[in-house]
């Protein structure tokens, strides 16, 4: 399995930069972002590199523009917003593989360990814990999956 290393960032921070983007018309400068909102291109690269993997955004030549599926997720309404986040996760192959290993287990529930231990396989331990943690959060706010943290299980989520 390929396994895309997700950007180190909360799906709220994608939400919040998608939001800033369309106040700016739809399209801005990545230069101009980084300036007014005082940060670093290299803090706001990972956003933008999580909104092109959720097809919610595009970059080129230095700007960065609203998706047609960028602009009707800002349109939606919570609930809608959660199922095209679970609609384009469950696109990644990650996320295609969590879930398929979660479906193949008893109660679709499977120990955190077992991800972190199959990503290691290609990944040092250090990024393969943090995958499966950025794999759970995205997954968790779109409600596909959740985790128990008493247990240390990961688990479908039905809701």
């Amino acid at each position: 399995m390929d396994l895309i290393l997700l950007p180190d960032v909360s799906l709220s921070e994608v939400m919040g930069f998608l939001e800033l983007l369309e106040d700016a018309g739809g399209r801005e400068d990545v230069f101009r972002i980084s300036e007014s909102l005082n940060l670093e291109l290299d803090d706001i690269l990972p956003v933008i590199e999580a909104g092109e993997l959720l097809a919610l955004l595009e970059a080129e030549e230095g700007d960065v523009a609203l998706t047609a599926l960028g602009r009707g997720f800002l349109d939606a309404d919570v609930n809608q917003r959660k199922k095209i986040l679970a609609r384009q996760l469950a696109g990644i192959k990650v996320f295609a593989r969590v879930l398929a290993t979660l479906r193949e287990h008893r109660n679709g529930r499977a120990p955190r360990r077992l991800f972190i231990d199959e990503f290691a396989e290609r990944l040092p331990d250090e990024e393969a814990a943090r995958l499966v943690h950025t794999v759970v959060d995205w997954g968790r706010y779109a409600e596909i999956i959740g985790y128990s943290p008493e247990t240390e299980e990961v688990y479908l989520d039905q809701g």
